[in-house]
């Protein structure tokens, strides 16, 4: 009897130690089970990331295409916005006088402007601007602005000229006073000329500002411009009977026949004063003409 009481205590033991053993292997198994689907998941969550970051980057490709697209919308926009020039007659195409060349100290040529030295040849080109042949004197050709310095004192201007086909550009800020000497506002150098906005002197008491051009050799311009701001703008032409009427408030060309009216308020477009009449010759043809330009 002890031998069999032996026995089934050991069997009893032995089937609790089973029986754990069963329940470890039961526990481990549903863990076997729950990391599985944990790595299920984790499967789908990388995949599903991998997704994400495929679409962020198909977003990030076509973010960038807006992008580039908008600068070049601004750099458009840029190459297509300008800033109105201060100076008349800026590509010269208005030469009212006629002459296909001009070469006296103090005359007007291509329309507001005006040769300060002898020994220059200037000629206005058919379809605009100027080729200058200096003869022996430095050269130097003004356009003097009708503008008080009140206007533009303590802003920036900023000049610009196309030569040789090479833009060149230069900024200043505008004095409010003028002194005993011109004041050289802005300036800069082409090829073998240069450009620059001037203050008079005080003593000019007919004028405040002159727009310059300069040089020690022969050259050429295609356009000249002024304007208010720190960086050059595109050059935009004005329409011919536009730029016309601007010249004609200082230079009016008639007919042989006409007789300019007695007060210049009445002329048209309205001239600036009343001015000095008289009569020229084109290609041998005779004209009137009222010239009312600042000297």
């Amino acid at each position: 009897m002890e031998k069999i009481d032996y026995l089934l205590d050991k069997t009893n033991i032995m089937n609790a130690e089973i029986g754990e053993i069963k329940d470890k292997l039961n526990t481990a198994i549903n863990n076997i089970d729950t990391n599985a689907q944990n790595i299920s998941t984790n499967e789908n969550n990388i995949t599903g990331n991998a997704n994400n970051i495929t679409t962020l980057q198909e977003n990030e490709t076509i973010i960038q295409g807006d992008i580039a697209t908008i600068k070049s919308n601004i750099e458009l926009l840029q190459k297509n916005t300008y800033n109105a020039n201060l100076l008349t007659n800026g590509d010269f195409k208005i030469n009212q006088r006629g002459q296909p060349s001009y070469t006296n100290r103090l005359d007007y040529t291509a329309d507001r402007w005006m040769l300060r030295q002898n020994g220059i040849t200037l000629i206005p080109l058919e379809n605009g601007g100027i080729s200058v042949v200096k003869d022996s004197a430095n050269v130097n050709i003004w356009q003097i602005l009708e503008i008080p310095l009140s206007n533009l004192a303590g802003k920036t201007i900023t000049i610009s000229g196309k030569c040789g086909g090479t833009i060149f550009t230069a900024s200043g800020t505008v004095p409010s006073t003028k002194t005993s000497s011109a004041q050289k506002v802005c300036q800069v150098h082409a090829t073998n000329n240069w450009l620059s906005f001037n203050v008079s002197r005080i003593t000019d008491t007919n004028y405040d500002m002159y727009f310059e051009i300069a040089a020690q050799g022969n050259f050429g311009y295609e356009w000249v411009k002024l304007e208010v701001g720190s960086s050059a703008t595109k050059f935009n032409p004005k329409l011919y009977v536009e730029e016309l009427s601007n010249c004609q408030r200082y230079y009016q060309l008639r007919s042989a026949n006409y007789n300019f009216e007695t007060s210049y308020l009445d002329r048209t477009p309205q001239m600036r004063i009343a001015g000095t009449t008289g009569t020229t010759t084109i290609n041998n043809v005779p004209y009137k003409y009222c010239d009312a330009e600042i000297y």
